[in-house]
């Protein structure tokens, strides 16, 4: 692409000078290298207009994929969620108990839910920093199916608790809200959980999620830790083009 773009430069400035004779490869490298020491910021508007190019087709691709996929991402059988049921947009989180960045966005996150009724926050269970947050999130996901109406309140506390979330930091949180910490490692223990984490991990990777954490707010990808305001003008902006 860039080479193409040198080569219509170099032409350009050959025709410009009023030049007719016949190119050769020696020509174009002396008159690209000419041409650019005396013009260099069209290296730098040139290799800008390449990123936006690159950037607009890669943000393309990623809400294509995550129409394709929005039924699953949106899909509470297999993640907990908080907020309105039938909101009208829906936010959904990939992370790992265990990941700094993630704990890092909890507060935002809680202000979202605090600040608009009318948003659903689904939670997806990416457990991508070893055994501790593997046994981490297959707890929580063994809560939301004993416990469906206590899963954010223990999400919360497990993001919050201090040192390394596994199965031990599971039971001191379970104890703190009054729940069996042992039955709900016990029942973490199942297949059906360790299946729901590996298809988060594939569904993150069809929508372009390397890493956590990552938000999808509507039909947008947010990768990174997200604040507040950027996630709620998103969804000003969604609710605004609904209409």
């Amino acid at each position: 692409m860039f080479k193409k773009l040198l080569l219509t430069t170099a032409i350009a400035a050959f025709t410009f000078n009023g030049a007719s004779a016949e190119l050769t490869k020696m020509d174009v490298e002396k008159i690209v290298k000419d041409y650019l020491l005396e013009n260099p910021e069209i290296i730098v508007e040139s290799m800008e207009a390449l990123k936006i190019k690159e950037a607009v087709a890669k943000q393309k691709k990623s809400a294509e994929n995550i129409a394709k996929n929005f039924k699953e991402l949106t899909d509470t059988e297999t993640a907990g969620f908080v907020g309105k049921e039938d909101g009208d947009i829906t936010v959904v989180e990939f992370f790992d108990y265990n990941c700094g960045y993630c704990k890092y966005v909890l507060p935002e996150v809680q202000k979202l839910i605090d600040n608009d009724k009318n948003v659903k926050v689904v939670f997806r269970e990416m457990p991508i920093l070893g055994k501790a947050s593997e046994q981490a999130s297959l707890a929580a996901l063994a809560v939301y199916d004993m416990h469906p109406d206590r899963y954010f309140e223990f999400h919360r506390d497990l993001m919050n608790f201090k040192g390394r979330k596994n199965n031990d930091a599971v039971k001191v949180v379970a104890k703190q809200l009054g729940l069996d910490g042992d039955a709900i490692v016990k029942e973490a223990e199942k297949s059906k959980y360790t299946l729901i984490a590996n298809r988060n991990k594939k569904l993150a990777r069809d929508v372009g999620i390397n890493g956590t954490p990552a938000f999808i707010v509507g039909n947008e990808l947010i990768p990174g830790a997200a604040k507040y305001d950027r996630i709620s003008e998103i969804i000003a902006r969604q609710r605004s083009d609904k209409k």
